[in-house]
C-alpha cells in the first residue's frame, strides 16, 4: 500500500491522467523478485526465523500474483467513468 500511494503521488505530481496515474501504480506496487533474495539472506544472519521468512515469500508471491488482477481492476473502474 506504502509503495502504491508513493508511486500514485508521484504519478499525480507529473500530471499524468488520473488513469495512467492509477493503471501504473497497480502495476507497480508489486513485492518485486529481489525480495526473496533479501529475506534469505535475512534469514542466513540471524536477522529473520525460517517462519517469518516463509510467511514473507508467501505474501511476496501472493502480491506477485495478484498483480494482473489489479490491473484489470484498475482498468474497469477506469472505463466505467468512474475515475475518468
Amino acid at each position: 500500500m506504502i509503495k502504491f500511494s508513493i508511486i500514485f503521488a508521484l504519478a499525480f505530481c507529473l500530471r499524468l491522467p488520473l488513469a495512467e496515474g492509477l493503471r501504473l501504480s497497480l502495476a507497480l506496487a508489486q513485492c518485486g523478485e529481489f525480495g526473496f533474495i533479501l529475506f534469505s539472506t535475512a534469514q542466513s544472519g540471524g536477522l529473520m526465523t525460517a517462519r517469518l521468512t516463509a510467511l514473507a515469500s508467501m505474501l511476496i508471491t501472493i502480491s506477485m500474483l495478484a498483480t494482473p488482477f489489479l490491473v484489470r481492476f484498475g482498468d474497469r473502474l477506469t472505463a466505467s467513468r468512474l475515475l475518468a
